[in-house]
């Protein structure tokens, strides 16, 4: 049986024990501002051309890295680098230097900050040692992080530490911008802390954004706004107006409205009138004009007149209107473009509704163009060529070449835009066509696609060149293909010309091209 003094001495031993694990613990989670031997050197790290950090001065020498297996986990990642799958690279650092972080940090960083700044394993340990040291200690973590983060992908430290700080009191977050360096790195911190605050209080947060002065105030304002966008398009476009300029308030408007024509189009509608021209208003209108034609197009052509003052924003919301009504109700759409006045609103409708329906049917579309007037007939009947002939570019080719010159508008410019896709289809159809052509038209559309097969085989298209039987054609379409290979290819080109069998003064005038 134990004696009471017995019984006593046994508690202390155990007391003693208890108090030696708690030394252990305490020693192996040491916090950054303790008592720390000196960063490895350079020759330590293997990295002999970067001096040791400054603010890794505290870090714990990795002599005596803690061991996995009775191996160094240094040499262990050290081992992990030679790996030649990058994949399988990343995974075994990544593994490792986790693993070192849990154990000692300062020795895990200290490692980390001796390796080669430009290599992949560098930013992904830095990024998460920095998360590490931020989560004992913010302001050591930014103060490394200002020395140690220079690349955009590295950033995304500020990011991630600012979400988490504004997650936990946004107010705290605030006050440790002022740790965070101007630029890029202050961008994405002052972004990160105003997007997550907004999710949480947006009135608050718009409030904190108002009373930041120079770079900061549009970053805060535009991010927190952009978060209203989803939920409340209306109220993010009214502040945007009165808070923003520039292209963050483009940015904001032209979300907003997006996002307010799938739900609410009318009000969207009401709005894109009242902005200036630009890009905003021009995307913005054709998206209204669309939500609005996909239940009456009538409606939504009435409401594209309401969008005056420069820019496209009228023309470009009235071709969408057009294209989906084409789809939809194309005989309708047919007959409000013919009833239109004369004009240049008539003429720009009849563009459009051309260029959308003879790609799909160009004999109606053409039927259909007869009963507009003159110009208005002779642009119509032009962009169905175009846009017949990126389909069929041989059937296209020979209607422009059967209409009159004045039927057509630029006769000579559709026929050429007609060529131009029938090359792509068929090259040695187009030249054969254009053998074949009168001696007016043959000479322009010969230059002009003499260049465009010359591209991939010159000597086989001067060769078609030299046989074409009209005079003026045949230099014209020898002179525009030599151009081309003198331009891929002078060499060979001024070789083949050395032997050419052509008139004495084309020679001479192509030889002066170098």
């Amino acid at each position: 049986m134990s004696t009471p003094t017995t019984r006593r001495f046994g508690l202390s031993l155990l007391l003693l024990a208890l108090l030696a694990v708690a030394f252990l613990a305490i020693r192996s989670l040491r916090r950054p501002n303790d008592t720390a031997t000196p960063a490895p050197t350079a020759a330590e790290t293997g990295d002999s051309q970067r001096p040791a950090s400054s603010a890794v001065a505290t870090s714990r020498s990795v002599g005596n890295a803690p061991t996995t297996q009775g191996v160094s986990l240094r040499a262990e990642l050290d081992r992990a680098r030679g790996i030649a799958d990058p994949q399988q690279r990343s995974r075994e650092f990544g593994r490792l230097i986790q693993l070192w972080l849990q154990q000692d940090p300062d020795a895990a960083l200290a490692y980390v900050c001796g390796l080669p700044r430009g290599s992949p394993e560098f930013t992904s340990g830095l990024l998460m040692a920095l998360d590490v040291v931020a989560r004992m200690d913010v302001n050591r973590a930014l103060r490394l992080a200002a020395e140690l983060v220079t690349t955009r992908e590295q950033m995304f430290f500020y990011n991630a530490l600012f979400a988490r700080l504004a997650e936990h009191d946004p107010t705290v977050a605030a006050r440790e911008l002022a740790a965070v360096p101007a630029g890029e790195a202050r961008t994405h911190a002052v972004r990160a802390l105003a997007e997550t605050w907004s999710r949480h209080d947006a009135a608050a947060a718009l409030a904190w954004a108002q009373t930041l002065k120079g770079e900061d105030r549009p970053i805060a304002i535009e991010s927190v706004v952009a978060e209203l966008v989803p939920s409340d398009p209306l109220r993010a476009i009214e502040t945007a107006q009165q808070s923003l300029t520039g292209p963050a308030l483009d940015r904001i408007l032209a979300a907003a409205l997006h996002q307010l024509t799938t739900t609410d189009p009318r009000s969207a509608a009401s709005i894109v009138p009242l902005l200036p021209a630009g890009d905003t208003k021009t995307f913005a209108a054709a998206d209204v004009a669309a939500a609005l034609a996909a239940s009456n197009p009538r409606d939504a052509l009435a409401w594209v007149q309401s969008l005056s003052g420069p820019g496209p924003a009228r023309s470009v919301a009235t071709a969408r209107v057009l294209e989906i009504w084409a789809n939809t109700d194309r005989s309708n759409a047919e007959q409000y473009v013919t009833g239109l006045p004369a004009g240049d609103a008539q003429r720009e409708a009849a563009v459009t509704l051309a260029r959308s329906t003879g790609g799909t049917d160009p004999r109606q579309a053409i039927g259909w163009a007869e009963s507009l007037p003159g110009d208005t007939r002779a642009a119509a009947f032009s962009a169905i060529a175009n846009a017949w002939a990126q389909h069929d570019g041989a059937a296209a080719s020979r209607w422009v070449a059967e209409q009159p010159a004045d039927r057509i508008a630029d006769a000579a410019g559709t026929l050429n835009a007609t060529l131009s896709y029938w090359v792509l289809q068929d090259a040695a159809g187009a030249q054969a066509f254009v053998s074949s052509l009168p001696s007016g038209a043959q000479s322009a559309a010969a230059a002009f696609i003499a260049p465009l097969t010359a591209q991939t085989n010159p000597s086989a298209t001067l060769a078609w060149a030299q046989s074409l039987p009209d005079p003026a054609a045949r230099e014209a379409a020898v002179a525009a293909a030599y151009g081309r290979w003198v331009g891929n290819a002078p060499a060979a080109a001024q070789t083949w010309l050395s032997t050419a069998d052509i008139a004495p003064e084309l020679k001479s005038r192509l030889q002066s091209r170098r």
